[in-house]
């Protein structure tokens, strides 16, 4: 029986980004755009100081994931084995969020490629 060849690619172009929100805009970027390719998001954590909701989505609005609802304090912690993947090249991510809360720390790494 013939043996399965595996190959694993190497990800040079990561990203670990972590975004402090203080205000109540609605479409803050927390993934800058790139030209290396597609974003790919592998981890996440995010925190809020109250309770609230939010949705990551790309430049155009469409939501990637969520909306999502988050208690006062409590992280958000994800970690995908199949990343969560904004489709566009050179296309930022942005947060949604309840507009009444104005606090909180998003962490998202990941990184990208074709």
């Amino acid at each position: 029986m013939a043996q399965a060849e595996v190959s694993i690619g190497i990800h040079y172009n990561y990203f670990n980004q972590k975004t402090t929100i203080t205000t109540a805009d609605s479409n803050t970027a927390v993934i800058a755009a790139s030209s290396a390719g597609k974003t790919h998001i592998t981890d996440i954590v995010i925190v809020s100081a109250g309770a609230g909701a939010f949705t990551l989505t790309n430049d155009a609005g469409t939501a990637i994931l969520g909306p999502i609802l988050v208690e006062a304090s409590v992280p958000f912690i994800a970690h995908f084995c199949t990343p969560l993947v904004n489709e566009t090249v050179n296309n930022q991510v942005e947060m949604d969020k309840t507009a009444a809360v104005d606090d909180w720390q998003v962490y998202l790494a990941g990184y990208y490629a074709a």
